[in-house]
């Protein structure tokens, strides 16, 4: 799904930041960063401001940067309240589109030769599928934890048909 848009997120939606790289959006998180540093990110690379920060929501809005406020509770509204006002369409959730949850780099596939001593030999037998981080070096497969991510994109999908 990884459409052209490019966020910024606030710091009090660390979760959320790395469900959207996920979906493979590249988004920039920095828990650390002040309001100001986070709309001068959003003017000098165009990208999109997704806060739940009202005073900051008005900072950016005011200084002509795109901003998205979210109230809602959950990351799967978030996420469907994100998409609407955007105008896009969800769609499952594909690793090999995907970007690195913790750093924000890219995933590129890899095979199992690549990861063996890396990942748990019990993971090496149970999977064939594995992407790796190029900025990082972590490796993901699709195991229990996707499991979950593809729940959360279900539920994403459903709040949006019900919308």
């Amino acid at each position: 799904m990884a459409d052209d848009a490019r966020f910024t997120v606030d710091s009090m939606l660390g979760s959320f930041a790395r469900k959207l790289r996920i979906y493979g959006f590249d988004v920039i998180y920095d828990s650390k960063a002040d309001d100001h540093d986070l709309i001068d990110i959003c003017l000098r690379e165009d990208r999109v401001l997704v806060t739940c920060d009202k005073a900051l929501y008005s900072a950016a809005s005011r200084r002509g940067v795109k901003s998205i406020l979210l109230v809602e509770d959950s990351d799967e509204e978030r996420a469907a309240t994100l998409f609407r006002s955007l105008g896009m369409k969800v769609r499952d959730i594909d690793a090999s589109e995907s970007r690195c949850p913790r750093c924000n780099s890219q995933l590129i596939a890899v095979s199992r030769d690549r990861v063996n001593g890396v990942v748990p030999e019990s993971v090496l037998k149970r999977n064939n599928e594995f992407y790796m981080c190029v900025g990082c070096g972590k490796v993901y497969w699709q195991g229990g934890h996707w499991r979950r991510i593809s729940a959360f994109g279900d539920n994403v999908k459903r709040l949006m048909r019900q919308a």
